[in-house]
């Protein structure tokens, strides 16, 4: 037996810990890192487009190329995989924008999730009203609510001026709160 025996990562290991144990052939991090992130990904780009089936696709797609090809050692996985989520959400927005409108409901809430307790109407008058923010402000607020991305975050993931985010998201709320109003 050796004595250098190295130990297994463990589903509460830091992001980092578990990318490097799964680069030297273990697959469980992968899976638990997935876990971490699969929720708050796929609600962050189901607002941001609206459907489902997109907000899945994105995040398998953005978590496989993240952790395939991409992240470096050197940069948070948390930051990264919102910059390559978002990235993928402005390409897909920009591709479908001279499709016909589809209904703007964001489909069924997964069970025991916030949305599933609102009232259709409620749910249903909050979707509209994000969907009427415009497309840069309501990445900044599903950013910092859905992903729950600190200022300097969000600004490292959308490469912009942090000392404008703070009014870029009252401006948001305000658009949000409009829209709730109408």
């Amino acid at each position: 037996m050796s004595l250098f025996m190295t130990r297994k990562a463990t589903p509460e290991e830091p992001d980092e810990v578990l990318l490097e144990a799964f680069k030297k052939g273990d697959r469980a991090p992968f899976l638990w890192l997935f876990d971490r992130y699969r929720d708050s990904v796929i609600a962050y780009v189901w607002r941001m487009c609206g459907r489902r089936d997109v907000a899945e696709d994105i995040c398998i797609e953005a978590f496989a190329g993240l952790v395939l090809r991409v992240w470096k050692p050197e940069d948070s996985f948390r930051e990264s995989l919102t910059s390559v989520v978002h990235q993928m959400c402005v390409t897909h927005m920009a591709r479908i924008a001279n499709e016909p409108p589809r209904s703007a409901g964001f489909g069924v809430p997964l069970p025991g999730s916030p949305e599933e307790a609102v009232d259709t109407s409620e749910k249903k008058a909050t979707e509209l009203a994000v969907a009427s923010v415009p497309l840069g402000y309501r990445a900044v607020l599903l950013l910092y609510y859905t992903m729950e991305l600190s200022l300097d975050q969000i600004s490292r993931v959308l490469a912009c001026d942090r000392d404008q985010l703070p009014l870029q998201l009252a401006y948001a709320r305000h658009l949000f709160r409009r829209g709730r109003a109408l």
